[in-house]
């Protein structure tokens, strides 16, 4: 693919965070998928791979995306490289975007199950967990037919439902960990690379994602908000549940 930096003669909406590009304002095309970005979210790059996280295997201190590469490096999945690029991706955009109070743990196991967290961000608005997707197409969170309720999660057309509910899966052992019931736990899923050009105009300029089953399904910028609203945990609040976190969740 080839993206190219022009003046967008008809505008669009950016393939990656939603927003709305102008008409003849600047951004990102590619024409053989007829996708626009917009300049903040810049080109998209389908050459991202384990090559951005040279150094992550074996380090003490883990970050994101460590436990995916070195699945990769032993299987030689290719899968395992995406799921590593989109967890390092996200994993530098919160040490960037997040307030100052907030403290990250990357790549955790959680105990009594076979699951992995890739980060979990401890801040004033509580407890988030997060899960990292570099899927490609259309997302979509929709029901089957106008009197249906049961809606449901697509990618590309494929039908992600059951991720969603892995994730907040995990809710519960976190919380176990944690032990103090009035601290707040969110779940989230994040798309890093994700075509959200069929969510509703408002919700995207409102940085409002659509939450199922208590788990939030967002792009990048509205999940930094969220998490970066104010809350009831203080500074010694959120340095009481890091540390419990950190030394009960074991680095993967």
């Amino acid at each position: 693919m080839t993206w190219i930096e022009k003046n967008l003669q008809f505008g669009g909406v950016c393939q990656s965070c939603g927003s709305k590009i102008e008409r003849h304002s600047k951004g990102w095309h590619e024409p053989s998928l007829k996708k626009v970005r917009c300049l903040k979210c810049g080109p998209g790059d389908d050459s991202r791979s384990a090559a951005v996280l040279p150094d992550l295997v074996g380090t003490r201190d883990p970050v994101g995306g460590t436990a995916a590469l070195r699945g990769a490096r032993e299987t030689r999945d290719r899968d395992f490289i995406k799921g590593a690029t989109g967890e390092y991706l996200i994993d530098v955009g919160l040490r960037k975007n997040l307030c100052r109070e907030a403290k990250l743990i990357t790549d955790r196991a959680i105990p009594g199950t076979k699951s992995k967290v890739d980060h979990i961000v401890v801040a004033p608005s509580g407890v988030w967990i997060i899960d990292t997707h570099l899927w490609r197409g259309k997302i979509e969170y929709k029901t089957k037919s106008l009197t249906s309720l049961d809606y449901r999660l697509y990618v590309g057309g494929t039908d992600r439902t059951s991720k969603v509910e892995d994730i907040y899966s995990l809710v519960i052992p976190v919380t176990q960990v944690i032990a103090d019931r009035s601290i707040p736990v969110h779940a989230a899923m994040v798309f890093v690379d994700g075509d959200w050009s069929n969510a509703q105009t408002l919700r995207l300029a409102r940085d409002k994602p659509h939450q199922h089953l208590g788990v939030w399904l967002t792009w990048p910028r509205a999940l930094y908000k969220m998490i970066n609203e104010s809350g009831t945990l203080d500074p010694q609040s959120i340095d009481r549940v890091h540390t419990k976190l950190n030394g009960g969740l074991k680095p993967r």
